[in-house]
């Protein structure tokens, strides 16, 4: 008998950008060490669970964006608090893993010892931002997608993906056992080395380097780059090239849906869309895109 799927955990990645030699837009990618439990191995963006200290009540008035426009910006369908939480999750993990803040701080801040702390008690990023009286820059990241993980896994979770900028003057270094090394590189290269075999990289990492790969600016990508929601559309990854779209109404029925398939990724065909409502279309479109 097959179980109901594990629920998704909430969680949160981000897309360090930088312009690095000659202007060459670049990425940062982190190696997880093999010993991980999930995505051992692994090249993957900066990124983790939102955790309960995520939701503290505190950092409201710390964000630089509030809670509903939060929510907006990833496309209306959490909660405001959620949506907040979830900003928080990607700025506190983005300075766990490779020590860069976004963030306004106290001057001669010791930012060292705050990650330390950070990597020692998990919880504890709350009275780390009282203390050093930190401006959440929540309005630096910008979403760009949302993954779940497939419902056959035994570890799934609900990720947010966001762009952001590497702040002017800050390094990424690696401190704790949950980054076993890091490297920029932009989109192009990493993907040759994913098609040489010199980096390991699940469906999430790859397709947004693909995505990433025609822009030549940090601001090319941003203005590329709007909230709101495609609609209520389901979209399941059935391989690296097929992808499954339930679209609602199906052949213009209330209440119908169909499943339609994308198939390819340089060039793709639809399969069997019947007649797509426009979220339907719109989302198969945007999935092609994104190939």
């Amino acid at each position: 008998m097959i179980g109901r799927p594990v629920e998704a955990r909430p969680a949160a990645t981000v897309v360090l950008l930088r312009s690095g030699v000659g202007g060459v837009l670049e990425v940062l990618l982190t190696h997880r060490p093999s010993t991980m439990a999930f995505a051992p191995d692994m090249h993957v963006f900066p990124g983790g669970a939102v955790d309960p200290g995520d939701h503290d009540p505190r950092h409201r008035a710390r964000s630089e964006i509030g809670a509903e426009d939060a929510a907006t910006r990833v496309g209306g369908d959490l909660p405001p608090a959620a949506a907040l939480a979830t900003h928080v999750a990607a700025i506190r993990e983005l300075f766990e893993e490779v020590g860069v803040l976004l963030a306004d701080h106290l001057p001669g801040a010791d930012l060292a010892a705050a990650r330390a702390r950070l990597l020692s008690e998990p919880a504890a990023f709350p009275d780390i931002a009282e203390a050093l009286d930190l401006r959440l820059r929540t309005d630096r990241l910008v979403p760009l997608s949302r993954w779940v993980t497939p419902a056959t896994m035994a570890r799934r979770f609900d990720t947010r993906f966001f762009v952001a900028a590497l702040p002017e003057g800050a390094q990424a270094t690696l401190v704790g056992d949950e980054v076993a090394g890091q490297e920029w590189s932009s989109p192009m290269a990493a993907l040759d080395a994913l098609a040489a075999g010199r980096l390991g990289m699940w469906l999430p990492t790859s397709t947004t380097l693909q995505q990433l790969a025609p822009a030549d600016s940090i601001e090319t990508i941003r203005s590329r780059l709007a909230p709101g929601r495609l609609g209520a559309v389901e979209v399941d990854v059935l391989t690296d090239d097929v992808t499954r779209i339930a679209m609602p109404a199906g052949g213009g029925v209330a209440g119908q849906r169909i499943n339609a398939y994308l198939v390819g990724r340089e060039a793709c065909i639809l399969v069997d869309p019947g007649d797509p409502t426009g979220p339907g279309l719109e989302r198969a479109l945007a999935e092609a895109e994104r190939r």
